[in-house]
């Protein structure tokens, strides 16, 4: 065996099941097809060392494994991977190119993630068991992109502002930059890192909250995105660091408190916000900032509600604070397949903290844009199924509920639904179909009826009784499920004379 480990600080059990699965298959096909590239001797702790002394017969074999598509390098795309890489000495540049991530822009794209959801989307892609090493290798990341010292700065030094490079670089090292401050910049500097210019006595707490918001408040349309950039650069970022740097959680709670006492004086009279709503923004950031790590999430005794997001609040102006109220899901998951809030939520779990998607449907999450990623990750819950199982009862007669289940119904795994929801299931796939919204599609088998009875042949009765029951017994519909001429049969006097003449004609193609 060539390669005996991917890495070497981050074992293979630290990773997220998906992410541990297409490792392994990628580190059996590496040292396969080792053995037919080039005759090394040598065994290799991780994919660094080798990368460091056989850089181009490693990089042969990945052009190879690249070239067949194997779906199980996409493994090697994603941040997980590339942090682990970083924690192992490699550099952020290397990986990318290395993996042939096809992606031209994914550095910058990467940074302006990093820029607009906050320190805090790293650390969460990255998800390993042990939330600190994730903070580690979020660190290493953000310094490769971040701090003039990294690999990766000179690619995306003109993205974001001043205070976003002098924040998400400073992980590491001291913050940097090599023009002079302007206002916001020096406040936050002698706030959180004082040691790095010359000291102005004490920060006004609510200049420097009042400074950053306006630095990103471009116009009212912008209040949302203002107020979210706002925590990132003062509250989230700042903390983390904190955290990094081994501080105690009541140390970081107090001192983000403070922040927040100045945020909200600020922006509570600026945007008209009601006591109740100040009270629920104050709780949701400081959930949202302690959410990766469930010990300190224990200790400091937030609710799950908080995790999960804020309930509606009903007849309040709650728009600008949607965002942060939509908890750690809502503000610091992207909308692309590979940053989004099920692989967010994925990452999160693996860290220990368990997402209950009943709560989740009915907080503010749900109006997020890559909530439905959400519902496909955890792909079941007692609410839905038992939304499916009012179908089965009372057929699709409740307009508003069956809308509501046709907009989840491909997101859900018919695999783990018990079987009275799975012939609500059908019977949502049966309404969709006849109403013209819903074809069948040989590209998802398993989301079709057809298929979904055949490996479940106990549940045909069940379903001929629930079509006959909402006078669904339609040779299109038989059709659709693939029964064949025996179901005609099976029906015996529930299958109408004209049901007969239908079937057979679309059997014999007429």
């Amino acid at each position: 065996m060539k390669l005996t480990q991917l890495f070497s600080t981050v074992p293979h059990e630290q990773f997220k099941p998906s992410s541990q699965k297409g490792q392994q298959a990628f580190l059996e096909a590496v040292n396969l097809a080792l053995g037919e590239v080039a005759p090394i001797k040598t065994s290799f702790d991780s994919l660094v060392a080798l990368h460091q002394q056989e850089s181009a017969a490693l990089a042969t074999v990945i052009q190879a494994l690249n070239s067949q598509g194997h779906a199980w390098m996409e493994a090697t795309h994603r941040l997980d991977f590339q942090a682990a890489w970083v924690l192992d000495g490699g550099q952020l540049s290397d990986i990318v190119n290395l993996m042939q991530v096809m992606d031209k822009e994914y550095v910058r794209n990467l940074a302006e993630d990093c820029i607009n959801l906050g320190a805090h989307h790293p650390l969460l892609l990255i998800g390993y068991k042990d939330s600190q090493l994730s903070l580690t290798g979020a660190s290493k990341i953000l310094t490769s992109l971040f701090h003039p010292s990294g690999d990766c700065f000179k690619a995306v030094e003109a993205l974001g502002t001043d205070i976003d490079r002098l924040g998400l670089g400073a992980f590491e090292h001291a913050p940097k930059l090599e023009d002079k401050p302007d206002m916001a910049s020096a406040l936050y500097l002698n706030q959180f890192h004082p040691g790095t210019q010359r000291p102005v006595g004490a920060v006004d707490l609510s200049l420097l909250a009042c400074s950053v918001y306006h630095g990103f408040l471009e116009d009212p349309s912008s209040v949302d995105f203002a107020v979210r950039r706002t925590l990132n650069v003062l509250v989230y970022t700042p903390h983390l660091q904190l955290k990094a740097r081994g501080a105690g959680t009541m140390e970081i709670a107090q001192s983000a408190q403070c922040v927040m006492d100045a945020i909200e004086a600020y922006i509570g009279v600026r945007l008209r916000i009601a006591e109740v709503e100040a009270n629920a923004f104050n709780t949701a950031a400081l959930a949202n900032l302690f959410s990766p790590f469930p010990t300190d999430v224990a200790l400091l005794g937030i609710g799950d509600d908080a995790l999960h997001g804020q309930p509606g609040f009903e007849g309040l102006p709650r728009g600008q604070l949607a965002i942060t109220l939509e908890g750690p899901l809502g503000s610091f998951s992207g909308t692309d397949d590979h940053n989004s809030m099920g692989v967010i939520a994925e990452s999160w779990e693996n860290a220990g903290y368990q997402i209950d998607l009943n709560k989740a449907l009915f907080s503010l999450l749900q109006e997020h844009e890559s909530f439905p990623t959400l519902v496909k990750y955890k792909e079941t819950c007692e609410f839905l199924e038992g939304c499916l199982r009012r179908i089965v009862a009372d057929g699709p007669v409740d307009t508003e509920l069956t809308q509501f289940l046709s907009n989840h119904i491909s997101l859900l795994n018919f695999e783990k639904l018990p079987p009275e929801s799975q012939i609500g299931y059908l019977g949502i796939r049966v309404h969709d179909f006849l109403a013209g919204r819903w074809w069948e599609d040989d590209s998802e088998p398993e989301q079709n009826p057809s298929s979904q009875l055949e490996r479940h042949p106990a549940l045909i009765p069940e379903f001929l009784s629930y079509l006959d029951r909402n006078g669904q017994l339609e040779a299109q519909v038989l059709a659709l499920a693939k029964l064949g001429a025996g179901v005609l049969d099976d029906l015996g006097a529930r299958a109408s004379d004209r049901l007969k003449e239908d079937y057979l004609a679309q059997d014999l193609g007429l």
